[in-house]
């Protein structure tokens, strides 16, 4: 996977505010953490990545939004899709923004497109949000539906 150069200015923009981030968890504002790391992500750029869908080899070059987009749309054609190169770089790419020792996971829902996707943190890995977790959601739109993309960060 290679993060193109605009991806750099966001993981600085995210990342220089990591003593103003630490002190703002401490008072209680996870939330806005999670929301600051949802909107840094989804403007990320990810690719080349190589992915199948309906037997056909394709490249995927383009924000995390559209990796999200473009994963579900290849579920929603084909169940036999190989899609783990685009799981695998947007988790990269929230595994890079969440500080630890905080943990995370993402649900992309959208009525009417197949069943919910979950991205947790480790390939493999269950996706169990701690009792106390923070949550921010985008919308997200496949084929024309409506859905929601959840970042979950938990400790």
């Amino acid at each position: 996977m290679i993060i193109l150069a605009a991806t750099g200015a966001l993981f600085y923009q995210a990342s220089s505010g990591t003593a103003a981030t630490t002190g703002a968890m401490a008072t209680g504002g996870l939330g806005q953490y999670a929301a600051d790391i949802q909107t840094s992500a989804l403007y990320c750029t990810v690719g080349p990545v190589d992915y199948t869908a309906a037997g056909q080899e394709r490249t995927f070059i383009g924000s995390v939004y559209s990796a999200v987009v473009a994963v579900l749309e290849a579920r929603s054609i084909d169940s036999n899709c190989e899609i783990s190169g685009l799981v695998d770089a947007v988790r990269n790419i929230y595994g890079l923004l969440v500080e630890k020792p905080y943990h995370h996971g993402l649900k992309a829902s959208v009525t009417g497109a197949g069943p919910d996707l979950y991205i947790a943190e480790e390939a493999g890995a269950s996706m169990k949000p701690g009792a106390v977790r923070w949550t921010a959601g985008a919308p997200l739109i496949v084929n024309g539906m409506e859905g929601e993309l959840t970042l979950y960060i938990w400790r």
